[in-house]
Order: C-alpha cells, then structure tokens, then sequence
C-alpha cells in the first residue's frame, strides 16, 4: 500500500485505476485523477496548497511536486513528469514533458509554446573566476525552449540557437528562464527566451528555432 497521509484534515483522493507506488508519499490536499501512474519515491505534498493530477499523467520515480503557500498546482490530462524532476507551484499543461535534473530546475510553468523555469546557482557551476559558467544560462534556456517547444506534444528538435550575456551571473543568483513562441509554421518554430535574476535584471536572452517531427511522445 503507498504512504497516504492526511494534514490539516486534507485526505488524498485518488481514482481507483491510479496506480501509486507503495514507496511514493502523497500528503494533504490532492487528488489523484483516472489512470494516473505515480513511481517510487515520488513526494506530492499537498500541505500548503492543492495539488491536481489529471488523467492519464505520468510522475515518475523520485519526483517532488510542492507549491508556495496558498497555490494550486494543476497538471493537466497525460503530463509527464520524467525521473527526479522538481515541480514547485506550476501549472503543466496537456501532454507536456518535464525532466531536467542535475541542473536542480524548478519548473514554475509549462504549457504549448510557454515555458518558466527557475534555478538557483550552486558552488559547481562557476568558473575560474568565481562567476556562473555561461553554459549555466545556457542550459537553462535550452530546457525552457525544449519544455516550451515539446509542450505541443509532438517530439521538437533544436536547429539553431544562440544566446547574448549582459549581466554576470554570481554564486546563489536566482535564475529564472521564461519562454515565448515567436513564430510557429507546420514544422519549424521560433522561441525567445529570457533570463532574469533575482533583482529582475536581464543576464542573458536566448533564441532559438526547432524542427517539428509529425512523431508525438509516447512516455513508457
């Protein structure tokens, strides 16, 4: 049986054909929607806020889904939510696709062609002189644009990208990356991306154009 806990007389509800795994934990305020698979060692913590799984989502092993006091946070019918992601006070959107890790991303927001997502910057990241690799930014876009550009639910590949720096980016900086869909044809899109740090001062802003397939995801 999985950890299933009340808090503050919230009691998890879940649709009987969910499948939770025995080591995940599910807290407090959520509800758990039809056909939904949840991995081990996930963490949904309905303590501060609402937690919504729709249909058909996919969260899978060690992934954590928090909010800030008072939010709900929707994932919306079939996301997927890939293996030791953190979703802290987001909406998700239908067929959408989480997984960035090792970066420690919280992802704030992601639906079709819009993405925001956060990180703070970590000893491990900076360079020789003691300031974020540009590579940090960099990669934090790039997630933002695949977030925002596989949102649409079929698979989109990066043909071109490039990024110009304007701030430098410190130790414990705030980095938040948020995406736009500046152009969409039948198989090629245009994404801006732009990142801010803590004091809501521009670092960096990114551009990138992907290559849409006709294959959609298929999540196992």
């Amino acid at each position: 049986m999985a950890n299933i806990f009340s808090f503050n007389g919230f009691i998890p509800v879940v649709h009987p054909t969910a499948f939770v795994h025995p080591n995940a934990t599910v807290t407090g305020n959520v509800i758990i929607g039809k056909d939904v698979y949840i991995g081990p060692g996930a963490a949904i913590r309905g303590d501060w806020g609402r937690i919504e799984i729709g249909d058909g989502c996919n969260v899978q092993e060690n992934c954590t889904i928090h909010m800030f006091p008072g939010k709900t946070v929707i994932l919306e019918p079939s996301a997927h939510v890939g293996h030791g992601a953190i979703i802290h006070g987001a909406h998700l959107g239908r067929n959408c696709l989480i997984g960035s890790k090792w970066l420690g991303i919280e992802v704030l927001a992601v639906n079709p062609g819009y993405a925001r997502l956060r990180l703070k910057v970590k000893p491990d990241m900076l360079n020789g002189f003691a300031i974020a690799h540009g590579g940090i930014c960099y990669s934090l876009a790039d997630s933002a644009l695949a977030f925002a550009a596989n949102g649409h639910g079929r698979i989109a590949l990066s043909t071109h990208t490039n990024i110009a720096y304007f701030e430098k980016v410190n130790l414990n900086d705030i980095l938040t990356a948020e995406t736009i869909e500046a152009a969409m044809g039948e198989k090629n899109a245009n994404y801006r991306v732009s990142i801010t740090n803590q004091d809501d001062k521009l670092v960096a802003a990114f551009e990138g154009t992907v290559f849409i397939t006709s294959k959609p995801w298929n999540i196992k």
